[in-house]
């Protein structure tokens, strides 16, 4: 993961910060962390969807902590959490149906 990835996410979840939009080959983000099945779960699931997301450890930053600790793994499209504990099939399939998702793809 790239510094810039993790700044918008971050600068994303402060209240005072208007989101930010991923490069777009860094769209999709996943905040995992180490030893945590639900995260390996979603990772592949992603994967057969096409989706190679930055994976962003929620422990290596206190912001994330703070704001995402109990609800990982998050699979996020241009720093919005599009789904977390479970890959949900229909809300990315929303997203990657959008007129803004085909315009970077």
């Amino acid at each position: 993961m790239t510094a810039r990835v993790r700044r918008s996410l971050v600068a994303a979840n402060r209240p005072e910060s208007a989101p930010q939009v991923l490069e777009p080959e860094n769209d999709w983000a996943m905040l995992n962390r180490n030893y945590c099945h639900l995260c390996d779960e979603m990772l592949a699931t992603a994967v057969t969807f096409g989706i190679t997301p930055a994976l962003i450890d929620v422990d290596s930053d206190p912001i994330l902590t703070a704001r995402w600790d109990e609800d990982v793994p998050v699979l996020l499209f241009r720093g919005e959490a599009i789904c977390w504990h479970r890959f949900d099939v229909q809300a990315v399939v929303a997203v990657m149906a959008s007129a803004s998702y085909k315009m970077v793809s």
